[in-house]
């Protein structure tokens, strides 16, 4: 699917769900930012409608998704792991910031300070306890809605049930492929709001 970049006023209602007349009035009360063309027709700028709709708590449509920079957390101290959800970032077209947690100490500072839209969490390495990270980050408020996937061994003792009741929004098993990695981030990333301008 191709998106555009530039909406018309038109275009932008119906994401919106108001009339072409509401949005000219908020472009002309300065609250929806549009640059007029020679034809003096208002358009509106795609991350500039993004803006728009997440300041006033308005619903994101899906389609809208390759606009909306998402705030991304790797808890791991595998370098493997890392590499491969660089490039399935890469390849989704998504825009993103991508920070990486080594230890119980990183993470939790990363969680208050970028408030992670998605905490991707290595049960691989010993080192980490992706368990009782995955608990921590579900038990505490400011956290609390961050979504959560977690990458184990396949031949891990921990049973899928058991890591499922930990509230994690879903799993992938080792080897990892590419693609299944974006599958998950695609379906972990969806958000909605409401409110009104």
């Amino acid at each position: 699917m191709t998106f555009k970049n530039v909406f018309t006023t038109g275009q932008a209602a119906k994401y919106l769900k108001v009339s072409p007349v509401t949005v000219y009035n908020w472009i002309r009360a300065g609250k929806l930012e549009a640059y007029k063309t020679p034809g003096r027709q208002y358009r509106i700028v795609s991350e500039v409608l993004v803006d728009f709709m997440e300041k006033y708590n308005m619903p994101i449509p899906e389609a809208m998704s390759p606009f909306i920079t998402k705030r991304i957390l790797v808890v791991a101290d595998d370098a493997m792991i890392e590499t491969v959800v660089h490039q399935a970032l890469q390849q989704s077209g998504l825009k993103y910031q991508l920070k990486v947690a080594k230890n119980g100490y990183e993470t939790a500072t990363w969680m208050l300070r970028f408030q992670p839209d998605l905490v991707i969490i290595s049960l691989l390495a010993g080192r980490l306890d992706g368990i009782e990270i995955t608990k921590q980050i579900k038990r505490e408020l400011e956290t609390s809605e961050s979504k959560i996937f977690i990458i184990k061994d396949g031949d891990m003792n921990a049973s899928v049930e058991a890591i499922l009741s930990l509230e994690a929004d879903g799993i992938l098993d080792t080897p990892l492929q590419i693609e299944a990695v974006k599958k998950q981030i695609y379906q972990l990333l969806r958000r909605t709001r409401t409110s009104e301008p």
